[in-house]
């Protein structure tokens, strides 16, 4: 079938090829000839006509006015046989008629023309010329060139049809052979054997797109085989996600049902919507029993308004808030809680849910009432005692606290003994009462009224009894002494005094305090304990270790704002290192690069690290005065414990970021996951419990419209049985592994093909499904259309074959016409550039041939009134020397006029001979113009355009001056038909230079209107003109342009500015190349010799 196919084509091909050569060419050649026949013919019999009339005219003069009917006679006849077109000659007298006649009947066949003249002597009109002209040798002539054509034709088209054929074979059976052959290779997804045709043509193209088409067939394979691997990779690795949501969500879950503080979620009606097991123990209401009551059932004696104006109250605020109230247990008992209220704000920004934390402190408040009383007993008995008493630690005797009774007993004010050993201050008078009280405390942790003698400050001496304890604090254990001075009483109750106030100090507590109010109650007390001017809690900053902001700062009793403190240069530095930096005095001497030490006027400085969990310093708390530290040992333990409770703070703090943060990087992984997903109940009707951005942007529905809603009441499913079977696999497998689609509805109303993937989960007793669905509309569509594309790929080609096919004809007849109209466009301005050199050359040579013409029929005259008197006797001498001078000057006359005209027959016939013979030879070209403005002269002597020629003599040139000679010819011709347009005179130069690298420049210029820019690029396309219509062919300047680069050898440029004028200059080797003819001959000329 594909053979008989293509047979079928060439016999199509070959017929249309005939048909399409020879009937245009027919058609077209006959019409032309037909039209150029009928045209020709009378233009040139009118023209024939016209000549022999002036002739006539001219040569009938004489002879009517000598009334010389033999002279007439003798013009006629020979007028008649030298030209065979006359039929009819005329002559008639004004006076007499008929002057002579002359007929040749037999010459009137076709068209003939008929014209009269009249005859002028000397101003005077004697009489007429009538002259009949046939058409008889011309219709000869054109038939012989019709012949000569046609056969041309013939020829032409036999050669034509041969080497379509030829090439029809090579450029379009064969590749589309192979075309075909690669089709197949296609639709059997060979997909590796490329397509090899390279030629820039039609088939060329085809097979471009083939091949382009074979890629991208290979790329999408091989890119469906990629994401397939990607997809398979991406679910792999989504499971693997999900398994660690669902683990993280598991441990959350455990964490919040494990925490022993009650965490309560209230929706806008106050009312509980979870409630977790530490919930259940503090209150005693199991969950589904809380799940969904008023808050006001935990609230005693408070009615549902005055519980809801609370809570309406804490969620004004807006922030997170806290709150110490009595609640009522589900026995009836009363306990106190407190109360930590968070806003859940939706992703709306909407906070309609409330978050509230409740710790039960009923026994920790009693406690701490109980510890209150025990501190304020302690601080009332350490003050308020008459005896002096002293806090000793055991580990070094440092007095850590004193009271003013003791001030009074020693004389050492308590910052002089506060830090120091009882050693240093010289108190005791023998070290063995020292040693001893030491000893008892060790063994007894407790003395009684042990006696012993003190030194005061001044020297005095007083006798003690000291009652004392060993207590612990921490991680040291201190002694609690109690000196009693019968003889200062009163000295030794203020001592008691200060040191009960110093230790309530020390012993005041933050437990109820969190976050940044806790750090600034904490330095001012740290402040207000060590009595410094400033204290400060800095962190380093991430972007530069070396730079500390603050998060609390007290100075001068004020909480002051947080500031950034550069450690470099200054005592933080050395505290940054690890260890608690002390600078009792002088710190501005050792430190004059710490501008603000300077500043503030600081003379001491202690500071203490702040540590995480892994050991690593974190920031600095440090307190500076304005006065030298006198008690740096106690400073030192304080800065001690009050940095771990600060580091410790900040532990706890960070551990609380980094949970809301796992719980944020939880919500944040599902909301944005590019894969939709869902959430739903495995049990009842399977409500929507959450859905992430994804699942909103692919069904095109809001969230709050989805949750809590089945996918039946949504009408997600297009079929609804896809969602039973679905749900059945669920429930049996807790799996979808077979990956199912089902056809889905979206939210505006568009259907789409979503790939199920997910699996079951237990979270709380309560089995949950989680669902990742995937768009593979648009994948399945590409997968039909390749399947459709390799189904119908070879009907496609051979459709697309005979188009171009159908095309290639359309394109031949097109070309075969354009080449028709320009060889008839050229031949046209042929003809017309012959019509215009032979009226010419008729009116330079009408003038001399008719001057001579009538002197030789005056000297005819004269020459026959001689001979008649001579033969009558009657000749004279007068007049004998009349006819000598007269025929004297007649034969100048001739001579002068025929001179002219053979000079002007010359000229043209070299111009003649040039311009058609396209000889090559050596030429003058100041001649060569010269000749060819002779031959345009006419043309220049109707109009008031000049002529100016600047070729320099000698300048030769071996060359074609034919062509030449034609090219000058229609730049002046163009410059006068378009250059001088709505001008009535004007300039055309011609000048000629010779240039040093061999070549010739010249140039024709005029002043006219100049071309537009934009034509200047088009001057020498064929069949541009701007007188289309009025004309102009548009192939006179492609002409020149074609003349001057493949036959002359040279390059043609233009120069034009409107309303200034326009420059040809031509560039020409004054030795031409050879052309392909001459070459040809000069080889075989080689080959014979």
């Amino acid at each position: 079938m594909f053979t008989s196919r293509t047979l079928t084509l060439r016999r199509a091909i070959v017929l249309v090829v005939v048909l399409g050569l020879l009937v245009p060419a027919l058609m077209i050649s006959g019409y032309s000839w037909f039209k150029r026949y009928n045209d020709d013919i009378r233009r040139q019999t009118e023209e024939v006509l016209q000549q022999n009339a002036d002739v006539l005219s001219n040569g009938m003069q004489e002879p009517l006015w000598n009334i010389n009917q033999e002279s007439g006679n003798a013009l006629l006849e020979a007028m008649m046989n030298r030209n065979e077109d006359i039929v009819r000659i005329e002559v008639r007298d004004n006076a007499l008629g008929v002057f002579v006649a002359g007929e040749r009947p037999e010459r009137r066949d076709g068209f003939t023309a008929t014209t009269e003249r009249p005859v002028v002597y000397r101003g005077s009109t004697i009489g007429s010329v009538k002259i009949e002209v046939g058409s008889a040798r011309l219709r000869r002539i054109m038939v012989k060139g019709l012949l000569e054509s046609m056969a041309a034709v013939l020829a032409q088209a036999t050669l034509s049809i041969i080497l379509i054929l030829i090439l029809l074979d090579r450029r379009l059976v064969r590749p589309l052979q192979r075309l075909g052959a690669g089709a197949e290779h296609l639709a059997e997804r060979r997909l590796d054997v490329p397509f090899t045709w390279n030629r820039l043509d039609e088939i060329g193209m085809l097979s471009r797109r083939m091949e382009d088409t074979r890629i991208s067939l290979r790329k999408l394979f091989e890119e469906l085989d990629r994401k397939n691997q990607e997809l398979e990779q991406d679910i792999d690795k989504r499971k693997r996600v999900e398994q660690e949501l669902y683990e993280r969500e598991a441990r959350f879950r455990a964490l919040v049902e494990q925490s022993p503080i009650a965490i309560i979620e209230w929706d806008e009606n106050h009312q509980v919507i979870e409630w977790n097991a530490a919930a259940e123990r503090i209150f005693g209401y199991p969950r589904e029993q809380a799940i969904g009551k008023h808050a006001s059932f935990i609230s005693p004696g408070a009615s549902r308004e005055a519980v809801n104006a609370v809570f309406r109250r804490i969620t004004a605020e807006r922030r997170d808030t806290r709150n110490i109230s009595p609640n009522r247990r589900a026995d009836g008992q009363i306990i106190t809680c407190q109360w930590s209220h968070t806003h859940i704000t939706d992703e709306q920004g909407h906070s309609d849910r409330l978050l509230s934390i409740a710790e039960d402190i009923t026994e920790k408040r009693r406690a701490e009432e109980a510890l209150s009383l025990s501190e304020a007993k302690f601080a009332g008995a350490f003050q308020c005692n008459p005896d002096s008493i002293g806090i000793v630690r055991m580990s070094d005797g440092v007095i850590i606290d004193i009271n003013e009774t003791f001030e009074g007993i020693t004389g050492y004010r308590r910052t002089e003994a506060v830090g120091k050993t009882s050693i240093a201050l010289g108190l005791w008078v023998h070290a063995a009462q020292r040693e001893g009280l030491y000893r008892e405390l060790r063994s007894n942790k407790v003395v009684r009224n042990y006696a012993w003698e003190m030194r005061t400050k001044y020297g005095n001496l007083r006798r003690c009894l000291t009652n004392g304890t060993v207590f612990s604090a921490g991680n040291e254990r201190y002694m609690l002494a109690v000196i009693r001075d019968v003889t200062d009483q009163r000295l030794m109750e203020e001592q008691k005094a200060e040191a009960e106030r110093a230790l309530l100090r020390l012993a005041q507590g933050t437990h109820d305090m969190a976050g940044e109010l806790f750090f600034e109650l904490l330095m001012a007390d740290l402040a207000s304990a060590l009595r410094m001017d400033s204290a400060f809690i800095g962190l380093r900053m991430a972007s530069a270790q070396n730079r500390i902001l603050t998060i609390a700062a007290h100075r001068r009793g004020q909480t002051i704002d947080n500031f950034e403190y550069v450690s470099t240069g200054s005592p933080c530095e050395r505290t940054l290192e690890g260890d608690i930096a002390i600078f009792s005095s002088g710190v501005q001497d050792l430190f004059p690069g710490d501008a603000a030490m300077v500043e503030q006027g600081w003379q001491s400085y202690a500071g203490a690290p702040l540590r995480d969990s892994a050991g690593n310093t974190i920031g600095v708390l440090a307190v500076m005065h304005s006065a030298a530290i006198g008690n740096p040992d106690l400073v030192k333990s304080l800065l001690q414990v009050f940095s771990e409770r600060a580091s410790a703070e900040l532990e706890r703090k960070r551990a609380e970021e980094e949970l809301r943060s796992s719980e944020l990087r939880f919500s944040t992984i599902f909301q944005s996951s590019p894969v939709a997903m869902f959430v739903t109940q495995v049990r009842g009707n399977y409500v929507v419990k959450d859905v992430n951005s994804a699942f909103e942007r692919l069904f095109a529905r809001s969230r709050e419209s989805m949750i809590g809603r089945n996918t039946a009441e949504l009408n997600l499913y297009c079929n609804i049985n896809d969602r039973s079977a679905l749900i059945d696999e669920l429930k049996r497998t807790g799996t979808t592994d077979d990956a199912p689609e089902c056809w889905m509805w979206r939210g505006d109303g568009t259907k789409v093909l979503v790939q199920f993937s997910g699996h079951t989960f237990t979270l709380a007793g309560e089995r949950y499904g989680i669902l990742a669905c995937a768009d593979v509309t648009d994948k399945r569509r590409i997968e039909n259309e390749i399947r459709e594309l390799n189904a119908t790929l070879e009907q496609r080609v051979v459709e697309r074959t005979e188009e171009l096919q159908q095309a290639n004809k359309e394109l031949a007849h097109a070309l075969q016409t354009l080449n028709m109209a320009q060889e008839e466009l050229v031949r046209s301005e042929k003809l017309a550039a012959l019509g215009s050199l032979v009226a010419g050359i008729a009116h330079e040579l009408n003038t001399p041939i008719g001057n001579s013409l009538m002197v030789a029929s005056t000297l005819t005259d004269q020459t026959r009134t001689l001979s008649h008197n001579f033969q009558n006797n009657g000749l004279k001498r007068s007049t004998l020397e009349a006819y000598i001078g007269d025929a004297g000057k007649a034969g100048d006359i001739l001579v002068r006029n025929l001179q002219r005209a053979a000079n002007l027959v010359t000229g043209f016939k070299q111009v003649a001979v040039d311009q058609t013979s396209s000889q090559r030879r050596k030429f003058n070209v100041d001649e060569l113009v010269a000749e060819i403005m002779l031959t345009l002269w006419p043309t220049f002597k109707k109009s008031a355009i000049r002529v100016q020629q600047t070729v320099p003599e000698g300048l030769q040139m071996d060359s074609y001056p034919g062509p030449l000679g034609q090219v000058i010819t229609n730049l002046v011709n163009n410059a006068l038909l378009h250059g001088f347009e709505g001008r009535k005179s004007g300039v055309i130069s011609i000048t000629a230079v010779r240039i040093d690298d061999g070549s010739v420049e010249l140039s024709v210029s005029d002043n006219g209107v100049g071309i537009p820019t934009a034509n200047l690029s088009r001057i020498f396309d064929p069949f541009f003109t701007t007188k289309l219509g009025a004309g102009g062919s548009g192939l006179g300047l492609n002409i020149t342009h074609n003349i001057v680069t493949a036959v002359l050898g040279g390059r043609i440029r233009v120069h034009s500015e409107v309303g200034t004028g326009t420059s040809f200059i031509l560039t020409m080797p004054v030795v031409a190349p050879l052309k392909q003819i001459e070459e040809e001959a000069m080889r075989a000329q080689s080959t014979v010799a």
